[in-house]
């Protein structure tokens, strides 16, 4: 049922389903916190993602690439999505192509194509390889920039 109102973009049925799974003998697991998060994002809700964000991380539930790049994707600028990869390696999550792609694209919106660029060294670090979303949010973002 989370998973459909992330699909619709419904992120306060989501969030509320998240609530009456969390207040019975069932406990959330990452997939249902990542699809409550990913409702935030689609509703642009990015504070109330972050809060999802923190309350799987104190659950004890494994958070994963997934709960904090829909995270990332929600935040839609380069500053608090920075903070989160840092948060990301902190939890011992590996970031993906796809955090980079998200992050990348942060800082295209943001016009940020400084940190764009250095995003692309970063994911190289981590060796994630790039592909064409990664080429195209950096061209983007120094389009922008420039």
């Amino acid at each position: 049922a989370i998973a459909a109102c992330e699909r619709g973009g419904r992120w306060r049925e989501a969030a509320s389903l998240l609530d009456a799974v969390g207040g019975g003998a069932l406990r959330p697991d990452t997939i249902a916190y990542n699809s409550a998060i990913s409702a935030c994002g689609q509703g642009r809700q990015w504070l109330f993602a972050l809060g999802l964000l923190e309350r799987l991380l104190e659950s004890g539930v494994q958070a994963d690439a997934i709960s904090f790049n829909a995270v990332i994707v929600a935040c839609a600028g380069w500053s608090r999505s920075l903070d989160l990869l840092g948060r990301m390696r902190r939890n011992h999550v590996a970031p993906t192509v796809a955090t980079f792609n998200a992050l990348i694209t942060g800082c295209e919106r943001s016009a940020a194509w400084q940190q764009a660029v250095s995003m692309l060294d970063s994911a190289e670090q981590a060796r994630c390889r790039a592909d064409a979303i990664t080429c195209n949010a950096l061209l983007s973002a120094c389009h922008r920039g420039l």
